[in-house]
């Protein structure tokens, strides 16, 4: 907050590996939502698919952690959104804009200012837009969260948000119509208690970060084992839900438990390999510092690369996949890495950047 930001290289290798993630996510929704439930195809698509699906849990769970690992014993509540507004605000509404004059511009809809900031508040223009208004319901509550941190018990508040996260995510709508009967809320994936487990359980490994990294070494393998096992069943009672092979009524609370397993896997291992050569290169850091830009520019390049495979007549499923992955990791993954490195260039001929450290991590931290 206002204390110098430290790159952890545990941080950066879970920021990348969630990145792409989501990325893998976005391309594997064309098959996902086109193949034959029923068949093999879908089964080899579905399985990675699913078992990246805790990727925006962990992006939460990471942001709350990135908070609060640096003390910062003046806290202003005003410098704090003006880093914000530069490094999160900005970028989305400029993105909003773009990916809406690109959908007029193909002819979706009609070009209306009011649709246009109907869009920017709720974030239903793309895909992944709703993660930033949440992210922001987070960062207005700021006060709250030092206060939690500061005096609640982790145990006891872990286990509330918890509750409120698994009510909320079921029961949002019929709440609201209790109220307006004749309305279905839609958007209970973007309100801040849906994920309140992910960021409250950040906040507190955060504040308490060396001793949460001790157990992380400490019960490295034991989180391996319950992540495969949790995998196993996240995928196969998954895949017969999804594929009509049988009803499982309980899946969704299993994913709470999935994505707890596999964010505390992924950041054991991360802490593993944070030593290693590679984990400390020069392209980790790069990937770090342009995530934020490919997770806001990635759904685009699927766009145009489906108009692209349509009109070079690209039409089988299997092939525009393998088509569709490697354009848009290649694309995204190249064009914002360069834009920062130039930016880096363009930042030494700027006055009031110059003699300032800016360090290359997560720009949603």
């Amino acid at each position: 907050m206002s204390s110098p930001r430290i790159r952890r290289t545990e941080i950066s290798l879970c920021n990348i590996l969630l990145c792409l993630f989501v990325v893998w996510i976005h391309v594997s929704s064309a098959p996902i939502s086109t193949l034959d439930r029923s068949s093999a195809a879908y089964a080899l698509v579905y399985f990675p698919w699913r078992l990246a699906a805790f990727a925006v849990q962990g992006f939460f769970f990471l942001s709350g952690v990135k908070l609060f690992m640096r003390p910062a014993e003046k806290f202003s509540y005003r410098r704090f959104w003006r880093s914000r507004l530069l490094r999160i605000v900005l970028p989305y509404l400029l993105w909003v804009l773009i990916y809406y004059i690109y959908f007029v511009a193909r002819g979706y809809f009609p070009f209306r200012v009011g649709d246009l900031l109907r869009y920017a508040v709720v974030g239903d223009l793309s895909a992944h837009f709703y993660f930033v208004v949440t992210i922001l319901q987070f960062y207005l509550l700021m006060p709250l969260w030092r206060w939690m941190v500061k005096r609640s018990d982790p145990t006891v508040a872990i286990v509330f948000s918890l509750l409120i996260s698994l009510f909320i995510a079921q029961n949002l709508p019929n709440i609201v119509a209790l109220f307006a009967p004749e309305y279905y809320f839609p958007y209970t994936d973007r309100v801040f208690p849906t994920y309140l487990i992910w960021w409250v359980a950040g906040c507190f490994a955060g504040a308490h970060y060396d001793a949460f990294c001790d157990m992380l070494r400490r019960r490295r393998r034991a989180l391996v084992v319950l992540y495969l096992v949790c995998a196993a069943v996240e995928g196969i009672m998954g895949w017969l839900h999804a594929s009509g092979r049988a009803w499982i009524g309980w899946l969704e609370l299993w994913h709470t438990g999935y994505c707890a397993a596999a964010i505390l896997c992924v950041l054991s291992l991360a802490l593993a390999v944070s030593e290693k050569s590679f984990a400390r290169s020069a392209l980790v850091s790069r990937l770090d510092a342009a995530s934020w830009e490919i997770f806001l520019i990635h759904p685009l390049i699927i766009q145009i690369t489906n108009g692209l495979l349509s009109r070079l007549g690209v039409v089988r499923i299997g092939a525009a996949y393998l088509c569709r992955i490697a354009a848009v990791y290649a694309v995204s993954i190249l064009l914002c890495v360069g834009w920062n490195m130039a930016w880096d260039r363009l930042k030494r001929y700027i006055p009031f950047s110059q003699n300032k450290k800016i360090e290359k991590g997560s720009k949603t931290s």
